[in-house]
């Protein structure tokens, strides 16, 4: 296998970690890629030293005092990359054996946001091939796992502070859609996502109150951005 290091573009990982196992399983396809990322990012929010460690790979630990909210910890992830190309994951899916030289394909000539399309069925991610990719623009958003180009990072606003487990995804996507990016869904490049996997271990009704107050706060903060960018540009 060879590390993802295509033309001098480099490309790193952050996944922050709440659940061991599956992140364990999640690292295990990973490791089993064709193409290797040149670096991974692990955010541990297991409060029990999650360690791992994989010769062929460069990996940063970073171990949190206290659980931190979802937002934080990729805010915290890409406080420490400077590569080209970033993938940001849950530790609750499972990628197929092709899933970065699939994804290098569309993101090497595109300055975009690309999605996996996620499966419920394992067996799924065995029947992958290097089909040409078919792709589509997609209007919503994927929070469990996407790459986006650095220059869109490097141009978006950062996710709001009081956005702490929820919306993320959407404040990052919708700001790169006003700016002319697209986001792009992988049609022949599936995950499977353990739905639900993180957020059961927490208890429901909080987690949908929170959940429901972020979405507030989501509309005003994106409200309030939207508005001042407009304005600017009259």
């Amino acid at each position: 296998m060879a590390r993802c290091d295509w033309d001098s573009h480099k490309i790193d990982i952050i996944i922050p970690v709440v659940q061991a196992r599956l992140a364990r399983e999640l690292l295990r396809t990973i490791r089993g890629n064709t193409i290797l990322p040149s670096r991974l990012i692990i955010i541990d929010n297991t409060q029990k030293h999650f360690d791992i460690n994989i010769p062929e790979m460069t990996i940063a630990i970073i171990h949190t005092s206290k659980m931190i909210g979802t937002n934080e910890a990729w805010k915290t992830g890409l406080r420490l990359t400077n590569a080209d190309f970033i993938c940001i994951f849950n530790d609750d899916i499972l990628l197929n054996h092709l899933f970065f030289q699939k994804m290098i394909e569309i993101v090497k000539d595109k300055e975009c946001i690309a999605a996996p399309s996620i499966t419920r069925k394992l067996g799924r991610l065995q029947n992958i091939s290097l089909t040409p990719n078919r792709e589509r623009v997609i209007t919503g958003r994927r929070g469990c796992a996407f790459c986006i180009h650095k220059k869109i990072l490097n141009i978006i606003p950062p996710i709001p502070d009081d956005l702490k487990i929820f919306c993320g995804d959407d404040w990052i996507f919708n700001c790169a859609r006003v700016f002319n990016f697209d986001c792009i869904e992988m049609s022949d490049n599936p995950i499977f996502h353990h739905l639900g996997a993180t957020t059961r271990t927490f208890p429901l009704t909080k987690i949908r109150n929170i959940r429901e107050r972020e979405k507030q706060i989501y509309r005003k903060e994106f409200h309030r951005w939207l508005t001042q960018q407009q304005t600017e540009q009259m």
